[in-house]
């Protein structure tokens, strides 16, 4: 019998598979009833079986199916799962991460703070948006009780799912907004993040975030790691 493993899925896989289940089962069904079930089969299989614990807007993301499903088929994000396959084939997901590509604005940050956040060679003063990777979800899941994840491999995920795309794109700058808990931003830093700009807090939320910023390697320094 196998061992456990630990592998991830993007949930681009996740969807194909159970739009394929259900075109398969009816072959006829119209496209908005597809939709309707697959988000109700997605929500059923995966969101109902995800918890993150203290934080009901992050928990929300899958289990209102629409949020997830959404993002993805609108190309705004992609989502990751570490998932651990048992020795009955049955699959736990144990974490989830988002990442989009975003246009962050700077025009309130401190002209010193700017310089960092710029590509070499840009003057700070004649810019106040620049494109940056968001990783705008990050969720262990509470309902695994043995859940043998962390944060770090979460970041570690999602920062290895960027550096793909960097090598191909280019983009120097990967934010994320922290849950303003000293315990959180306190991965993150160990991370390599470091905070810059204002606490934000979503309109309609009672969650406040603290942006942080991870600069990837530029110029020779990208050549010689």
């Amino acid at each position: 019998m196998a061992e456990e493993s630990i592998v991830e899925e993007n949930l681009q896989t996740i969807l194909s598979e159970i739009c394929k289940s259900i075109r398969d089962s009816d072959p006829d069904i119209g496209e908005k009833q597809l939709k309707k079930r697959l988000v109700a089969n997605f929500v059923e299989y995966v969101g109902q079986n995800f918890f993150v614990e203290k934080n009901k807007e992050l928990d929300s993301f899958l289990k209102d199916g629409n949020k997830s499903i959404k993002e993805e088929l609108n190309g705004f994000s992609r989502t990751y799962f570490l998932e651990r396959i048992n020795k009955n084939d049955e699959i736990d997901y144990l974490g989830f991460v988002t990442i989009r590509i975003f246009n962050l604005d700077i025009s309130d940050v401190d002209i010193k703070i700017k310089k960092k956040l710029i590509l070499s060679g840009k003057s700070p003063k004649n810019i106040d948006c620049i494109p940056c990777y968001l990783i705008e979800q990050v969720a262990k899941n509470s309902n695994v009780e043995d859940n043998p994840i962390g944060a770090k491999d979460l970041l570690d995920l999602a920062m290895g799912k960027i550096i793909q795309s960097n090598n191909l794109l280019g983009s120097a700058l990967v934010t994320l907004l922290g849950v303003n808990i000293d315990k959180v931003i306190n991965i993150y830093s160990e991370y390599g993040f470091e905070k810059f700009g204002e606490l934000k807090t979503p309109s309609g939320s009672t969650v406040s975030y603290q942006p942080m910023y991870l600069k990837l390697p530029t110029g020779i320094d990208s050549l010689c790691q």
